[in-house]
């Protein structure tokens, strides 16, 4: 971390309610860079792409 960016983890953005997809990104902007790769949680790529257009919706671009 370099200062510009604030690590939160998956249950604070669901208010530790279940999550369906985990991960790594970074937000910038619009730009949401998005991976489905957490270094321990192997998640299912359907659950990935799920997340990805919820991203979209939201009004992000995904990279």
């Amino acid at each position: 971390m370099d200062g510009r960016f604030k690590q939160i983890s998956h249950a604070t953005l669901v208010n530790g309610a279940a999550v369906m997809s985990a991960g790594e990104g970074r937000i910038q902007g619009i730009v949401a860079d998005i991976s489905p790769y957490t270094g321990h949680y192997k998640i299912d790529l359907k659950a990935f792409e799920i997340a990805k257009e919820a991203f979209r919706r939201a009004g992000f671009i995904v990279k």
